[in-house]
């Protein structure tokens, strides 16, 4: 079992799981529903399992989001 994640500021006032019902580009949906599993309490290799990603990039993605909120998800 890895380390405890410690969750970012404004993860729980985020919906993320509506955030990706309305977002037309795949992979930012993918990030988004990401982040919402991991508000949900689930682990990074939980999360990247069920979305077939490596575990890195859904650490990514929660750090992108701790630095710049949820436009740092967006696609580049």
């Amino acid at each position: 079992m890895g380390r405890k994640l410690t969750l970012p500021p404004g993860i729980k006032e985020t919906d993320f799981a509506d955030l990706a019902k309305k977002e037309p580009h795949p992979r930012t949906r993918i990030r988004l529903l990401g982040m919402a599993h991991i508000r949900d309490g689930k682990g990074l290799e939980e999360t990247a399992q069920i979305l077939k990603v490596h575990w890195k990039s859904v650490q990514n993605w929660v750090n992108r989001f701790k630095h710049e909120g949820v436009e740092g998800l967006q696609e580049k």
